[in-house]
């Protein structure tokens, strides 16, 4: 067997090993808490108070959490962000995000 050949074939599992190490890292690292705090953020920044945020359990195919900021006195305008298990957004529903068209994304 060539050299190059033998080399390829180590290096893909130590590839994968090396992904699969650092993803669970991530996930043995990430508290909720953390991910909660990091939209929150992300709410209070757009004019919101983090105590108006709250956190469920994801129920689809790889959410972790579900974070959720609702003004009180707005609730037409809450905020919603499905997270991943390594803290990564899986999609996002927010005042800004329901009021963009089609034609919003072309300009």
């Amino acid at each position: 067997m060539p050299r190059w050949a033998f080399m390829s074939l180590a290096i893909l599992p130590a590839l994968a090993a090396a992904l699969g190490l650092r993803l669970g890292w991530m996930t043995a690292t990430l508290d909720e808490s953390r991910i909660i705090e990091r939209y929150a953020r992300v709410y209070e920044a757009a004019g919101g108070a983090r105590a108006d945020c709250l956190a469920r359990p994801g129920k689809r195919g790889f959410e972790r959490l579900v974070v959720v900021c609702v003004p009180p006195d707005r609730p037409a305008a809450r905020h919603v962000w499905a997270v991943g298990p390594w803290g990564q957004l899986l999609r996002a529903d927010t005042p800004r995000t329901r009021d963009s068209t089609p034609e919003d994304a072309a300009t």
